[in-house]
């Protein structure tokens, strides 16, 4: 596992407004919440997690393989 700190500057969004699906701006909005708390990053293998500074999970991320033919 490796694991290193981050900061993540200020944060920006458009003011376009999506309305499908329904619930998609909530979503983003916690995105962009969870971002703003980030401290921490730990990948392991394709794995990747982003944490708070008291180690709560944030965001996570898992890499999925390249379709065939893609750089």
């Amino acid at each position: 596992m490796i694991m290193c700190t981050l900061e993540i500057g200020a944060i920006a969004a458009t003011k376009n407004v999506c309305v499908k699906p329904q619930g998609v701006m909530d979503q983003e909005t916690a995105f962009l919440n969870a971002l703003a708390r980030v401290a921490v990053i730990r990948r392991n293998g394709d794995h990747l997690e982003l944490r708070s500074g008291d180690g709560a999970l944030m965001v996570t991320a898992v890499r999925t393989p390249e379709p065939p033919g893609q750089p």
